[in-house]
């Protein structure tokens, strides 16, 4: 059995933080997928920021630590990088390691701040000749690809609706946040879009909007220790999109005290529901609740997933990938088409 080596450009909560998290699943970080992981060594970790270099050398002392890429490629030469640093910094950081040419780069959600920015990451990616897998990590979750399988498989049905829902605190969306990539429809939006994607296929019309609430608020300018006021604020946004004939509803609002991600699916002959942490199989059988009647009954043997494997199934794929066996689950191209689905939801905001 081949084992590859891997390194992780950017030390931050994807990158690495999140294995500290006790809470979350584990793998939940990229350090911590290919330390887990029997196909891949992580050998290297990159960040700018020495504090988190130490953090990171104190939990993987067996790990090399550098401080740019350049010294990375220049000391070794890992068949897989990470690149999981700040949106804004994407660009520069993705070109940068596939002009080194690894024989697989795995970026991080978003793939840039843009549609332009992610086309040029494509052309490198090309010039190259340099993979890239995106990690869309619904894409790799157990829970998500059953439920892929099953209405492949046809247990529900024609798919009717879709009714997606994303809760959160933080604001949806202004223009220049969206911009800088610094609200709720880029960092989360991005995984909705994508799993609906996934599921449903690439084609369909652009949305329309069905809610839209704005908001002012006063926030403290960090730079310069005064306050300002943002001003159209969007804090609750409800959209319905088509594809064929599903209909699928989107509500995310920016205005709860947690965060939600859920999906409820019905078909002609089921239902799924599936959020974080449950998940519920229905299919219409006779009535156990009234005489002469078909209703939707829990299916049992489809319980709730304790573990979803999203970060062991990403390297899996990624080594498989290399090993020949399996293509990529979830392509740069996919996640450039999730940026343009993006881009026309913030140009119908703009537009009401």
């Amino acid at each position: 059995m081949v084992r590859y080596n891997a390194a992780v450009v950017g030390l931050g909560r994807i990158g690495f933080d999140f294995v500290l998290d006790r809470k979350r699943e584990q793998p939940a970080s990229h350090c911590a997928a290919y330390s887990m992981n029997k196909r891949t060594n992580l050998i290297a970790g990159v960040d700018t920021d020495e504090a988190c270099r130490r953090l990171f050398h104190k939990t993987f002392p067996k790990s090399a630590v550098f401080s740019d890429i350049d010294s990375l490629f220049a000391s070794m030469m890992p068949d897989i990088v990470s690149v999981s640093v700040s949106e804004e910094s994407h660009l520069d950081a993705v070109q940068n390691v596939i002009a080194h040419k690894p024989r697989l780069v795995v970026l991080e959600k978003p793939v840039a701040l843009n549609v332009a920015d992610g086309e040029r990451i494509i052309q490198c990616a090309k010039t190259h000749n340099v993979p890239v897998l995106v990690n869309h990590n619904r894409r790799f979750a157990d829970d998500y690809r059953q439920t892929k399988r099953l209405i492949d498989e046809g247990l529900l049905g024609d798919i009717h609706t879709c009714n997606a829902k994303l809760w959160a605190g933080s604001v949806i969306y202004s223009k220049d946040r969206f911009e800088r990539g610094e609200c709720s429809l880029l960092h989360d939006g991005t995984h909705l879009i994508d799993i609906l994607r996934f599921l449903f296929g690439e084609h369909f019309n652009s949305p329309t909007v069905t809610a839209l609430r704005r908001t002012d608020r006063t926030v403290k300018n960090e730079q310069t220790g005064e306050t300002e006021i943002e001003t159209e604020l969007v804090r609750y946004l409800g959209l319905c999109y088509s594809f064929g004939q599903t209909v699928v509803n989107i509500e995310i609002s920016g205005q709860k005290k947690y965060f939600g991600f859920e999906l409820d699916i019905i078909g002609s002959r089921g239902r799924i529901v599936i959020g974080n942490g449950y998940y519920k199989v229905y299919t219409a059988q006779k009535s156990p609740f009234y005489d002469n009647f078909t209703s939707l009954v829990r299916q049992k043997q489809y319980k709730t997933f304790r573990e979803t494997h999203y970060f062991s199934n990403m390297v899996s794929n990624a080594a498989a990938f290399l090993d020949g066996s399996a293509q990529l689950f979830s392509t740069l191209e996919d996640g450039v088409g999730v940026l343009r689905d993006l881009t026309a939801i913030a140009s119908v905001i703009d537009n009401n």
